[in-house]
């Protein structure tokens, strides 16, 4: 029996990880649909996948009726808003509280189970910050009825970057074990023409915030520029998540979005390496 091209619903897709992925990893993909609100990541992921996404708006308007009308589906892939569940907000509201952000990790429970009610055999990916307490990670374990596994892009990537994933994808325990041991580091990744040097080997996690650029106990830029600390500046981060240059460059986005938007995206060379193992199962491109 010839191997089908995938059919993917990405919940929280914000500029579109996932898709980049399953293209790194070779996959075909047959209809790609995304659940996302933010209308400059919408943009961004229209430009880039050349209309490839449709677009379904809001997790809460998915009910049973668009899942049976964008059947079948093969691969759900998805990863809550971590801001509220991550150790580093002290302010932290976790997944229970209505007025947090961490209540949508029950969004994606809910579209789970109304599609494994039409397509038992869906396969599926959920993502978080590995920096949580130990009771959100067990009750997210609960609801999705496994354990995660935790896989640091450091592995795939100039950047440090653990995170938890829940799936039922085979080669995720192998990724557990995955160590560094290619030669990834931050100088392959800044532009050659400008007289610019590594600091350090691998950057440690960006998130939201731009101090998170800044390394080490000095707090200091990751590169030399001239002779002096500079910034990485915006196209180098976008190929550091595994995004190509230009990638967030659309419509006048401002830097400061555009870091926004990459801050709260997957790591696409970690998710690509956990995407190889579909091609055993699904036709690649």
């Amino acid at each position: 029996m010839s191997k089908k091209a995938l059919r993917v619903l990405s919940l929280f897709d914000g500029i579109s990880a996932g898709y980049v992925a399953l293209q790194e990893a070779g996959l075909a993909v047959e209809k790609y649909f995304a659940s996302e609100i933010d209308e400059d990541a919408i943009r961004i992921s229209k430009l880039n996948s050349k209309g490839g996404i449709c677009h379904l708006g809001r997790i809460e308007h998915i009910d049973e009726n668009i899942i049976k009308e964008i059947g079948p589906i093969d691969l759900l892939i998805g990863g809550s808003p971590c801001v509220d569940l991550s150790l580093v907000n002290p302010a932290r509201k976790g997944l229970f509280d209505s007025q947090g952000s961490g209540k949508l990790f029950f969004e994606y429970i809910r579209v789970l189970h109304l599609v494994r009610m039409q397509y038992k055999n869906v396969i599926f990916l959920f993502e978080n910050t590995a920096a949580m307490p130990e009771t959100f990670k067990d009750t997210i374990s609960h609801f999705l009825e496994c354990a995660p596994i935790k896989i640091n892009a450091k592995a795939f990537s100039p950047q440090i970057r653990a995170r938890y994933f829940w799936g039922n994808i085979s080669n995720m325990q192998q990724l557990k074990k995955k160590v560094d041991t290619t030669n990834i580091r931050l100088a392959s990744f800044l532009n050659p023409f400008c007289n610019r040097v590594a600091v350090v080997d691998k950057i440690r996690t960006i998130t939201t915030n731009s101090n998170s650029l800044s390394q080490g106990r000095e707090r200091i830029p990751a590169v030399l520029m001239d002779g002096e600390y500079c910034n990485l500046w915006i196209t180098e981060i976008e190929r550091i998540f595994g995004f190509p240059t230009h990638y967030t460059d659309v419509g006048n986005i401002s830097l400061r979005k555009r870091l926004l938007l990459l801050g709260n995206s997957w790591s696409v060379a970690t998710v690509k390496e956990i995407f190889y193992s579909l091609r055993n199962q699904f036709k690649t491109a």
